[in-house]
């Protein structure tokens, strides 16, 4: 990944060697993944635009950062979808795949990178069980069978 990285930056292809395609494919299969959980946006977007945005996104988590591509210009051509509209549709993409804050920190342009990352900065918060549960977790259906019951 860190050669796609590289590659990117310093030469106008995106791939130095055919098994970065295979990782683009991987990257763009989870965020298809993720995507059919997203009706909003599964709802509003025509097939091939959720297809050029998924691949734009797939990319932007590959470089780490946000920049034009020519296979991505020539995809949005394909798909007859223009670049700012991918590029608004991958972010929303980006969003619902790896959450709001890291989105924002790769679409800023301050990339993040394994190195360079705070892992106490980037985790979630601890999870703190409530007084009244065994085992650390109370379901929805639960939490409201003990309101009823208190009443």
């Amino acid at each position: 990944m860190a050669r796609v990285l590289q590659a990117s930056r310093t030469q106008p292809g995106v791939f130095l060697q055919a098994e970065h395609a295979g990782v683009i494919a991987g990257i763009a299969s989870h965020i298809s993944d993720v995507l059919s959980f997203q009706d909003e946006l599964m709802s509003s977007f025509w097939p091939s635009e959720l297809a050029a945005a998924t691949l734009h996104a797939s990319l932007i988590l590959c470089t780490k950062c946000f920049e034009r591509h020519t296979l991505t210009l020539r995809i949005n051509h394909l798909c007859r979808v223009k670049e700012e509209d991918v590029a608004s549709l991958s972010e929303k993409i980006l969003t619902a795949a790896i959450g709001n804050r890291c989105a924002e920190l790769i679409l800023e342009g301050s990339g993040i990178t394994a190195e360079e990352s705070d892992p106490e900065q980037l985790a979630l918060p601890p999870f703190r069980p409530s007084d009244s549960d065994s085992d650390g977790f109370i379901s929805g259906r639960d939490e409201q069978r003990q309101k009823r019951q208190r009443r």
